[in-house]
């Protein structure tokens, strides 16, 4: 039976899993240094846009508190990670999630680990400029408490961000990318409020950023994620009840009045598990998950790679045996592409 699958918008064919590329990679890269996460939160500069690079850190969060693109949404997000910065980012056309805690990036997003690591050394140089801003705000504290006394005066809210009345000339190359930071915070504010306080705590930093330079010791690929079509729709309700009949390893959920797919999941081995050592929640199930959907597209999630291969093997082998009753004649107009 033929598959499909789009690499680099690229319909392909194939048979075996080897021959496809992961859509995303989930990495746990493991770094020895020491990095005040909160300093990190506080002075990354986020961006909507810079024509003039392709890393743009666009949002970052840090315990209870957010910076950067749609902050106001993420304000009444309940859930946060009390000993991580997360970080959303763009690179080279890469929608990017980080995690940073201690010792430890866990990255979201990426096409191959190599991507992992580029990104790792991008992300060191923003915080090396982090470092430099900190030593700059350390060495003119009075100076800058003059101008956040300006800025707290002076500045207003308007058009959902903090506009400046007021004009600073004569900078020199370390005071202009300074100013920089403290309109990046201006550009996401929800309330000018929220912005002098954020500055005070700016002007309140009195330890680095970079204790000890992260260099990257260890990578695990915890997370991958595969997306195939058989190239035909699928009746959904016999496709459940098959593989609940032929499989006893799948564990099969679906409820065709709440869901759109068919849901296989498959909890994780031992060694899969030990994985998650660095979470709080040690004994957290985890699985496997296989999502089976009506236009016959497939998308495969998990772990280990023999166990993933191994799990389509199972699932494209019951698929074959039962193929007339699985496929669903009167839904071809679903199909586009194939994929």
């Amino acid at each position: 039976m033929k598959l499909f699958s789009k690499i680099n918008n690229k319909v392909i064919s194939f048979s075996e899993l080897d021959e496809l590329i992961p859509s995303t990679i989930t990495g746990l890269f493991g770094y020895e240094g020491s990095l005040n996460l909160n300093n990190i939160f506080l002075t990354l500069v986020t961006e909507f846009k810079n024509e003039e690079s392709d890393f743009i850190i666009t949002f970052v969060r840090f315990s209870r508190e957010t910076r950067g693109l749609k902050m106001k949404e993420a304000l009444e997000e309940k859930d946060y990670f009390k000993r991580a910065v997360t970080i959303s980012l763009l690179y080279k056309g890469n929608k990017i999630s980080i995690k940073l805690a201690e010792n430890i990036f866990h990255i979201c997003g990426l096409k191959s680990l190599e991507l992992g690591y580029e990104i790792i050394e991008r992300l060191k140089e923003k915080i090396n400029e982090s470092q430099k801003l900190v030593e700059f705000t350390k060495k003119n504290n009075k100076k800058l408490a003059l101008l956040f006394n300006a800025i707290e005066n002076n500045c207003i809210y308007k058009n959902d961000k903090v506009i400046f009345p007021f004009t600073i000339v004569k900078l020199n190359d370390e005071e202009k990318k300074y100013i920089d930071m403290l309109y990046s915070y201006a550009n996401y504010a929800p309330n000018l409020n929220w912005y002098i306080t954020h500055l005070q705590k700016v002007l309140s930093i009195t330890e680095d950023t970079v204790m000890q330079v992260p260099k990257v010791i260890s990578c695990i690929p915890i997370m991958r994620n595969y997306i195939y079509s058989i190239g035909r729709p699928i009746n959904r309700i016999v496709m459940a009840l098959i593989v609940k009949h032929e499989s006893k390893r799948f564990i099969v959920k679906y409820n065709n009045t709440t869901q759109h797919y068919v849901r296989l999941k498959v909890p994780f081995s031992n060694d899969e598990m030990t994985i998650d050592s660095y979470k709080k929640n040690k004994n957290n199930k985890r699985y496997h998950h296989i999502f089976i959907h009506r236009t016959g597209t497939i998308s495969q999630t998990g772990r280990d790679f023999d166990i993933i291969k191994d799990l389509f093997k199972e699932l494209i082998d019951i698929i074959e045996r039962y193929y007339d009753a699985i496929i669903d004649m009167n839904m071809d107009f679903l199909i586009n592409d194939k994929v």
